[in-house]
């Protein structure tokens, strides 16, 4: 080695290995979202991919801003919803508004593609890091995917999270939007809300009358809600079997 190579300092960062921690975070999250259908995949192996994607997010969040700007740049590219994931998890951390908001307007534009890994960000963030996002999303000027994103969050995390809503749950409920009704019928999952539901079982849209049938099943109220349940399921299969194309 000679003097020069031996007085130049090591950088703190290595871009290309952040980039790896970017890359294999999207990787394993995909792994684990999908693990419901692999017959192959095994509870010991999902933890163990698990650990790989606890490893890689500390990773980027030791990088820091060098490591958001990795997963911003992979997002941007692939539109994925595990890149979404790391995106998301890694600006609730670091507290990065800029790209917090870049986010939104990419779920906004592609909700389909990305929301779901928003949504698991969220829920997997602790709570302290999370809530200010989840009251932010799910206030009265909020549109509505970013609402979306809130109330399906409040599902995964369970009933202590309803505090952290920009609303009391049943306000949802009323949404114009069929998709955040849909949502918080998941996140009224509670007895409180029984009867808000009900109204719901008779809603305009059959995604919200589903969701609403199997939250009341889950609250032990409403005795039409399987009968309602059963209608939707029909429905979907009839509009499935005369479906063509793609």
């Amino acid at each position: 080695m000679t003097d020069a190579a031996a007085d130049r300092p090591i950088p703190n960062r290595i871009l290309p290995l952040v980039r790896r921690h970017a890359e294999d975070a999207a990787f394993y999250w995909h792994q684990i979202d999908r693990s419901t259908e692999s017959l192959h995949l095994r509870p010991p192996r999902l933890r163990h991919f698990d650990a790989l994607l606890a490893a890689h997010l500390e990773g980027l969040e030791i990088a820091g801003h060098d490591g958001l700007s990795c997963a911003r740049k992979a997002l941007e590219r692939w539109l994925k919803p595990g890149e979404a994931f790391v995106c998301a998890w890694l600006a609730l951390q670091l507290k990065d508004q800029p790209t917090l908001d870049a986010l939104g307007r990419a779920c906004v534009r592609t909700p389909d593609a990305l929301l779901r890994g928003v949504i698991c960000a969220l829920s997997r963030l602790p709570f302290d890091t999370a809530g200010p996002c989840l009251a932010a999303w799910s206030s009265r000027q909020a549109s509505p995917t970013p609402t979306v994103a809130a109330l399906r969050a409040v599902a995964l995390i369970g009933r202590s999270a309803l505090e952290a809503l920009g609303a009391p749950v049943a306000t949802f409920l009323e949404h114009p939007d069929a998709h955040v009704r849909a949502a918080a019928c998941r996140a009224a999952n509670e007895p409180a809300c029984a009867t808000a539901l009900l109204a719901r079982l008779r809603d305009d849209d059959a995604t919200v009358r589903a969701e609403a049938a199997i939250a009341l099943g889950f609250t032990a109220g409403g005795d039409e809600a399987p009968a309602v349940l059963w209608r939707c399921i029909l429905e979907q299969a009839n509009r499935t079997e005369a479906a063509t194309g793609w």
